[in-house]
């Protein structure tokens, strides 16, 4: 699967596509996917450090 880690790298890479993912966040923000991928791809580092991991499924609010 080199693409997805390509993927992955890329966003990442960039800080400034999670910065702006985060302030036009309302209410909550999602991070969907398997932790255990992203963690090490650049700036999902810094965010798998600092959010607590959940398993836990919830619906989403109207």
């Amino acid at each position: 699967m080199p693409a997805q880690r390509g993927a992955r790298g890329w966003a990442g890479g960039a800080p400034n596509i999670l910065n702006v993912t985060a302030t036009r966040a309302q209410e909550n923000l999602y991070v969907v996917g398997s932790r255990s991928a992203w963690a090490d791809a650049g700036v999902f580092a810094r965010l798998a450090r600092s959010w607590p991991a959940s398993s836990e499924l919830r619906e989403p609010t109207q």
